[in-house]
Parts: structure tokens; C-alpha cells; sequence
């Protein structure tokens, strides 16, 4: 009975909470959280003055077509609340046509249109979820969890285990179902089963949508909507067992009341033991030895615990990594849903600034999002390496959420007001677009692991984690301002013998947990970058020719670089080299380190290549 409880509020939690914010911590970031969660509860500016006194929720829970008597008043009802729903997304979204024309939305206004007298409030609630998933965006959503009560539910849950769907929660009855995998339903291929649900849920990549799925897969009136099922028919799992034994098994869907009532049998339940890193709901972030060698912390909501402030927890931290002998440590962002990025970054500033000699993982997982996904990047632009399962939000992606209430329903929706493009912030995130962010290693957690205890990434990287490096960007990959001014630096450390400590703040976007961050500062000290003007350097920014022909030119100077000197003609373009770049340009010419293209041009608005930067450093040691 406690189990069957746990499906019924997993299916409300997921589906009744408003998505997390987004929202940079960056002085020059519009409408910055600061630390707080006040962005992801700030309401959008359509819902201020426009609601109406509304039946909570209970309309779009019910589940009958309008009687005749009725049937008039609610039409207009329903039509007022699809005018609202899109006249709102459209107003206020950042980019509602990004992923689906104007003429797919207009279309599918017209088929909801064509048949509100028919749908059974559900079953209308469930076509506004559709309308808001054509935007292609995670963090837009209408929040139908609030029928949960009156649903009907297939007793039973799956769960994602290395590639494969599992049977993780049945009736008691069933028990012997547990653990097997599901290769199809209703005759269907699971997965081919499962991308039908992109009709409905809003993801922006094929992660969300799978763990989506996975938290409605068993709910009736949502399947049957989908016409993946006929209502009050039954389901049929197609299973395999570890032998490739293939079976069968039938289930009926059951009322909310009869769910929660039902003896339902977990893999929870079946665990040897539990590992010391398994998820711990009671706190928000928390941390603890695993062995000599590592240190681990376990961060599950982007929030500031009120018992617990993180300067705190920082220190808290701090203190036991300088009590311990550790070579690495573990950042746990594999629980993580959201909430506000900058929350963590004491934490950041600890491992980067006081422990740099620490080796730094970060543990993603389909669970991982939104401001997570935002914190994970940080810690791959501080130079950690990501280790687990892809994540679930997306680098790039609207966010930055509010929320607005329809004027008769009372269905509330979530509504992002902006897109963030992490990769005008971070190197790291620059190989990206709107898709799941990657690990550098993959390690998926396994039946046979999670049944026996083990934390299948925490026991490799204890194993494993010393002699792991993270693969980089690849070679052909843009070089951006940041890098180039890193590379330089450590380049003058392999010279000089001795690192280059420079904390003193040089330009405001300077991010303080980045591997280039000191270099950045030196560079800056050393005259030999001023930035891009108003205190900015741009440091993810690609990095153009001359830029880098300047930045160079002053770095053999103030490095006292004697070169030989070759004859080098003037560019063919040089009316197109700027008037503060041009003496770099012909220097670097001079010597060699950087070359014209077979026309005779520099190309000097052009960007360069990490090999191209590779080369010029290898020619200075």
C-alpha cells in the first residue's frame, strides 16, 4: 500500500510543480535570481491582472463530457481558456515558432476547436498540454497532475537501467515480474511505444521526453488519448528475463483509491543493502568520506537549505577536506531538478580557488536539470570531469520560468521568459545546442549494482577516478579568448617553473571557478589584453585572428621573446586589419608564428582553431 502511494505522488509531484528556474547568476544576466528561488515562483506578466475567480482544478480533474444542460456555458469556457493558453504563450515565450511553425499551432488550434463539445475534461486539459509541447520547450508546460485523483492507473512503474526498461514497482500478485525487461507494449516496440508521447509532454531532447514517459507511462486516460490503448482495455508487457526468457503479462487499470489501496511489490524492496550515495530526500545537499582517497558531496536541489546556509556547508567542507589526506572529489548532481545555479558556487570557489590540487568529478544523470545542467557546465569550465548518464536538460534552453492561470479551469502553466545560451558563457558549453548534456564518462547504473548496493559511478570512479582524464575539446574545435589566454599562462608556468597566482580580479565576467580564471587576471595585469570595453573580456567568446595576433604580440614583448625574423610580404587585406591590431599582426607575420592564406590575405575577422593555438605555443617552448 506505502508503494502504491509513492506512484500516485510521483505522478503528482511530477506533473503539479512548476519546472525550475534558470536564471544566470550574472551581474550582466537579465533578471539574475541572486541566489534565491524567487525566479522560479515569479509570475509571468500574463497572469498579473488577468485571472479570473476560477474552480480550482477540480473542472479539469473530472472526468465526464459536458451534459447538454451544461454544455453551452462550458464550451465558451473552454474556448476562452484555449484563447488564453495560446494567446499568452504566444505574447510572452521568448521564441514560440523556434521548433514548429505558425501553421502547425494555428492547425492544431483549429482541431481542438473542432471537437470541445466531445472531450471529457481531462481529456481537454491533456489538448492545451499538447498545444504548449509543439513549442519543443522543457520548461513549458501546462501542470496536469492536478487530475491525478480522479485517474485510472496500470499498477505498475518502469524504470531505466543501463539502455533497457525495467519493471521496478507491480502488484503484489505479479511479484515474479520484477526486475524483467519490457521490450514492447501492446505489440508495439517499447520505444517506438514511447516517442508517441512526444505528442504530448514538453521536452526539448530525447532524455526529458524518456524520463517523462517514464513518470506517466502507466496513467489510462493518458494513454488512451494518445490511442495507444482503448479505454478499459487491458495492457500487455511483452518481458524478458536475464536468460532472454521471453513472457507475458497482463494488467487492468485500477482507480487512484484502488492504487493506493493495492499491495505493490518494488525493487526497492528487493536491495541487499542500500548504497552510502543513494538519493537522501530530507536535505539538500549534504557530504561525507567514501575512503582515504575521496570526498564526496551530494547536491539535490539548487536551493538554500534555511538550517543549513552554503557558506556554511562550505566550510563545513572545507574543514574536512584539510583534516583529510583526499585526492578527489565527487560533486553528486545526479538528483538535481533545478532551481537557482548560483547557489553553489561557495562550493565552486572552494574546490577551484583552496583544493585546485583536488581531481574534481561531477555525477549527472537523467534526472539532472535545468539549473543542474547549469551548474555541471561550471564545474566542466573549472575543469572537472563529468561522469555518469546523459542529463535530462538541455546546455542550451529556455528557462528563467514564471507562471499564469486560465481564467476558468484554473490549470495553471509554466512559461519560460527567456533562452539562455550557456555556450556566451562557457567554453564547455559551446559544442552544444539545445540537447542533453553528456558525460565525459559513461557509467550507467546497473540492475545487478543497484540490487546489490552499489553505487555503480561512485564505484568506479573510486577505483578508476586517478587515473582518468577529461577528454577536452576537440582539436578543430574554435578557440575561444578564454583558452588562448590559459594556454599562454601555462605556458609562462612551464617556463618560469613556478604557478601563476593572480586572484585579484581583473574584469567582471570573469567567472572565479574557471581553469583560465588566474591566467585571465595575469594576462590582464601583465598589459596584455584590456578586454573587450566595459570591464568585459568575452572569455567564451571565439577569439578572432587579429585578436590573437595582438594578445601575442604583446606577450613576446612583456615576455622579453627573442625570434629570428623572417621576410614576410604585407597581407593582401590589410585595409581590413584593425588600426590597434595592426602592428601585432605584421609581428607575428614577421616571425613566422601566424600566416597568410594562399591569396596573400590574414583574414583577420576570421576565427582560429585550438590546433592553430596549439602550433604558436608549441613554437615558443
Amino acid at each position: 500500500m506505502k508503494n502504491a502511494e509513492k506512484l500516485i505522488a510521483f505522478f503528482l509531484v511530477c506533473l503539479i510543480t512548476a519546472s525550475s528556474s534558470a536564471a544566470l547568476l550574472r551581474a550582466d544576466a537579465p533578471e539574475a535570481a541572486q541566489g534565491t528561488a524567487q525566479g522560479a515562483t515569479q509570475a509571468a506578466p500574463a497572469a498579473q491582472g488577468a485571472e479570473k475567480a476560477a474552480p480550482a482544478a477540480e473542472n479539469a480533474a473530472a472526468g465526464a463530457s459536458p451534459s447538454a444542460s451544461a454544455g453551452k456555458e462550458i464550451l465558451e469556457q473552454r474556448r476562452e481558456d484555449l484563447a488564453f493558453l495560446y494567446g499568452t504563450l504566444k505574447k510572452y515565450h521568448p521564441d514560440i515558432f523556434a521548433n514548429t511553425p505558425e501553421e502547425t499551432f494555428q492547425a492544431k488550434l483549429r482541431e481542438i476547436e473542432g471537437k470541445l463539445g466531445q472531450l471529457s475534461d481531462f481529456d481537454f486539459v491533456l489538448e492545451l498540454q499538447s498545444l504548449a509541447a509543439l513549442i519543443g520547450d522543457s520548461h513549458t508546460s501546462t501542470q496536469i497532475g492536478a487530475a491525478a485523483e480522479s485517474l485510472h492507473f496500470f499498477p505498475l512503474a518502469i524504470s531505466w537501467f543501463d539502455g533497457h526498461w525495467v519493471i521496478s514497482n507491480i502488484e503484489k500478485t505479479q511479484a515474479a515480474a520484477l526486475g524483467k525487461t519490457v521490450t514492447a507494449v501492446n505489440g508495439r516496440p517499447v520505444e517506438e511505444f514511447r516517442k508517441e508521447y512526444g505528442r504530448l509532454l514538453s521536452a526539448d531532447n530525447d532524455v526529458k521526453l524518456r524520463r517523462q514517459f517514464q513518470q506517466v507511462f502507466y496513467v489510462e486516460e493518458i494513454m488512451a488519448w494518445l490511442g495507444l490503448t482503448e479505454t478499459g482495455e487491458d495492457l500487455t508487457l511483452s518481458l524478458e528475463d536475464e536468460q532472454a526468457r521471453e513472457s507475458r503479462l497482463t494488467l487492468t487499470a485500477v482507480p487512484a483509491q484502488a492504487l493506493k489501496e493495492m499491495a505493490i511489490a518494488s525493487l526497492a524492496d528487493e536491495r541487499k543493502a542500500k548504497a552510502l550515495t543513494d538519493y537522501d530526500k530530507t536535505c539538500y545537499y549534504k557530504s561525507l568520506p567514501l575512503d582515504n582517497a575521496t570526498y564526496y558531496i551530494q547536491y539535490n536541489l539548487c536551493l538554500e537549505a534555511e538550517d543549513l546556509p552554503m557558506e556554511t556547508f562550505a566550510a563545513q567542507v572545507e574543514k574536512a577536506l584539510a583534516e583529510g589526506n583526499y585526492r578527489q572529489v565527487i560533486l553528486d548532481l545526479r538528483y538535481n531538478g533545478g532551481g537557482s545555479d548560483g547557489v553553489l558556487r561557495p562550493i565552486l570557489t572552494l574546490l577551484t580557488h583552496r583544493h585546485k590540487e583536488l581531481k574534481l568529478f561531477c555525477l549527472i544523470d537523467e534526472a539532472t536539470f535545468s539549473s543542474a545542467t547549469i551548474n555541471s557546465i561550471m564545474i566542466a569550465e573549472a575543469g572537472g570531469i563529468l561522469a555518469g548518464s546523459p542529463a535530462s536538460g538541455s546546455v542550451d534552453h529556455f528557462g528563467a520560468i514564471g507562471s499564469f492561470t486560465l481564467p476558468n479551469s484554473g490549470l495553471r502553466v509554466s512559461l519560460s521568459s527567456k533562452f539562455i545560451d550557456l555556450g556566451s558563457y562557457f567554453e564547455s558549453a559551446r559544442p552544444y545546442g539545445v540537447e542533453s548534456l553528456r558525460p565525459d564518462v559513461e557509467i550507467n547504473l546497473t540492475l545487478a549494482d543497484y540490487l546489490a548496493g552499489v553505487d555503480t559511478a561512485v564505484s568506479y570512479i573510486q577505483k578508476q577516478g586517478l587515473q582518468l582524464t577529461a577528454p577536452g575539446l576537440p582539436k578543430e574545435a574554435v578557440l575561444t579568448r578564454g583558452r588562448f589566454i590559459g594556454m599562454l599562462g601555462q605556458l609562462t608556468e612551464e617556463l618560469n617553473g613556478s604557478p601563476l597566482t593572480d586572484d585579484e580580479p581583473a574584469f567582471i565576467d570573469g567567472w572565479d571557478f574557471a581553469w583560465y580564471y588566474p591566467y585571465l587576471n595575469w594576462a590582464a595585469h601583465q598589459g596584455l589584453t584590456g578586454g573587450v570595453g566595459g570591464g568585459m573580456f568575452a572569455p567564451a567568446r571565439a577569439i578572432t585572428r587579429q585578436e590573437m595576433a595582438a594578445i601575442l604580440a604583446r606577450y613576446l614583448e612583456v615576455q622579453n621573446y627573442v625570434l629570428p625574423a623572417l621576410p614576410a610580404l604585407a597581407p593582401a587585406d590589410g585595409d581590413r586589419i584593425s588600426v590597434w591590431a595592426k602592428a601585432g599582426v605584421n609581428r607575428v607575420l614577421e616571425l613566422g608564428l601566424m600566416k597568410t592564406d594562399a591569396a596573400g590575405s590574414f583574414n583577420p575577422e576570421d576565427t582560429c582553431t585550438i590546433a592553430e593555438a596549439e602550433a604558436v605555443i608549441a613554437a615558443l617552448t
